[in-house]
């Protein structure tokens, strides 16, 4: 297994791909032509896609393949496809309008990057070359903020953590804890900091001020500004929510956001989104990651094990993972309902209609937000319409497209 560093430069008319490894002379070198207006074109119906399919757009969907599969998206990475092998190592540095494309869910001659290798991102490679210094090993202890009051709860966030206080010795700061003052006073130096940070928060990207761009708590906003005062030296941060990857580009690609923040404070790999995330996807593909992590496998290898996992699960598989958690939630906790309406939508999907209305009607029963009632009875009546039709959907691959196992990527070092 080779480790490759591609890094992109774009001009006005063309971009420069430079791919590199460890034993090469000197770099690889292919210029593609591009005009940049057209880039970011192309760029913005992409966004557009996955911002319509979050909204819960069903066609949107196909908007957002058709994006990844055109062919300039494609030209840009049919030269890093054919200059590595399966499974060999990609560190991608993006460039400009790039920072915002999935470039390792861009499909080119039938295959994308993601499906293919280990791929892992960084803001430069002066910045991976800090991220490496600041490693630390073995990953011993996890602390995860979660649930802080005054937002919405995130719908699988209980989940996303389980497998991790399963692995790693566990500590949280949940509920009123989970909040801004309490996260600061522990990770302020001198205090030493945990292996891994998981935050199951909502994120917010402030497009005017990208520095005050942060996660929601208790009682306020921990911001980028926030971040660089603590310590977090040799700590792996997983940033659970929403669009938590999106930064601002400026003059000299200088990226201003959470993740320049989290580096700068010591972290040697963030793992963050793109885009608005699937939340039972994002649940099982932590899972998978905090068990890869326990079991000593690196970040970025930990990451492809489990969207490769993820792509494989069915509509049935998905159902019993959203059981499973339901079951294991509190009683009276406030995703409750949203976990009983998407397990709901999973049995249907699976062809199982009499299970799909059993948890479609006890959401309706407990429901307590008038939306959440609504979406419960429209799935227990067209669960009542299809009971006794053929069950035909349990095998189905219910998160093979990339809107589901590509917006998280890892940024910084690969461990």
């Amino acid at each position: 297994m080779r480790t490759h560093l591609v890094e992109y430069f774009l001009t006005d008319d063309a971009a420069l791909i430079f791919r590199i490894t460890e034993d090469a002379a000197q770099p690889d070198l292919t210029t593609v032509p591009v005009r940049q207006d057209e880039l970011i074109t192309r760029v913005l119906t992409l966004l557009k896609s996955l911002d319509e399919t979050a909204a819960g757009d069903g066609d949107a969907l196909a908007r957002v393949r058709a994006a990844l599969d055109d062919p300039l998206l494609a030209s840009l990475v049919a030269p890093v496809l054919a200059g590595t092998r399966p499974d060999d190592r990609v560190h991608i540095v993006p460039h400009g309008a790039l920072h915002r494309v999935p470039l390792h869910a861009v499909r080119a001659g039938g295959t994308c990057l993601g499906e293919r290798n280990p791929v892992a991102y960084s803001p430069s490679a002066s910045v991976l070359r800090y991220c490496r210094a600041n490693r630390r090993a073995p990953r011993a202890t996890v602390l995860a903020v979660t649930d802080p009051l005054g937002t919405r709860a995130l719908t699988f966030g209980t989940a996303q953590t389980a497998a991790a206080a399963d692995e790693l010795q566990y500590s949280e700061l949940r509920g009123a804890r989970a909040s801004r003052d309490d996260v600061i006073a522990r990770l302020r130096p001198p205090a030493e900091p945990p292996s891994v940070l998981h935050v199951g928060a909502h994120g917010v990207f402030d497009e005017r001020e990208p520095m005050r761009s942060g996660v929601e708590l208790t009682g306020g906003r921990l911001t980028a500004d926030d971040i660089l005062g603590l310590r977090l030296t040799g700590t792996l941060v997983v940033l659970a929510a929403c669009r938590t990857g999106v930064s601002e580009a400026r003059p000299g690609d200088e990226l201003l956001g959470l993740i320049r923040a989290l580096i700068y404070a010591g972290a040697p790999g963030v793992l963050v989104s793109l885009w608005p995330v699937d939340e039972l996807a994002t649940a099982l593909l932590l899972e998978r990651f905090y068990r890869a992590l326990g079991d000593g496998a690196a970040a970025g290898d930990a990451l492809t094990r489990g969207q490769r996992w993820l792509r494989d699960r069915t509509a049935e598989e998905a159902a019993e993972a959203a059981a499973r958690i339901r079951a294991s939630t509190p009683a009276g906790h406030p995703a409750a309902v949203r976990q009983a309406i998407i397990e709901a939508r999973m049995h249907q999907l699976a062809g199982d209609h009499a299970a799909a209305l059993l948890a479609a009607t006890g959401a309706a029963e407990l429901a307590t937000a008038d939306e959440d009632r609504l979406q419960a009875r429209r799935l227990a009546a067209r669960s009542r319409l299809l009971a006794g039709t053929p069950a035909t959907g349990a095998g189905r691959k219910v998160y093979e497209h990339p809107f589901f196992w590509a917006p998280f990527v890892l940024v910084g070092d690969w461990r």
